[in-house]
């Protein structure tokens, strides 16, 4: 009976240290958005910031409905999930710069896309 009951024991032990060790699948943040090679700006040029401002975008809502342009300053301090942040350098003014913020996660940018302000072609996504 003290065998069984080793064995018992034993059995019990085993399990609890497999447990121990049981990978506990933890909540990683999504994959980055990926860009198509042919992905390019359809937001008209009249819509694009001056140089040295930025605005706010959202995807999928009509132009009349965008924020207007402002300090990019005041611009980047209420920007909503899944939004965009247009900007364009006075030193560079014919690349628009797209700050892509993550869908779930506010103020955090997924990534950066530069896009040629005269014809929308993407140049690169950083």
């Amino acid at each position: 009976m003290r065998i069984l009951g080793a064995a018992s024991l034993a059995g019990l032990l085993l399990l609890a240290g497999c447990s121990l060790f049981t990978k506990v699948k933890s909540e990683a943040s999504p994959p980055e958005p990926t860009v198509p090679s042919d992905h390019s700006l359809t937001i008209p040029a009249a819509q694009l910031p001056a140089p040295g401002e930025c605005r706010v975008w959202l995807p999928g809502s009509p132009p009349a409905q965008q924020t207007a342009a402002g300090s990019c300053t005041e611009v980047q301090k209420n920007v909503p999930a899944g939004a965009w942040v247009l900007f364009r350098s006075e030193e560079k003014p014919n690349v628009v710069a797209v700050n892509v913020y993550r869908s779930k996660w506010p103020k955090m940018v997924a990534e950066t896309r530069y896009f040629d302000y005269w014809t929308g072609r993407l140049l690169r996504v950083e």
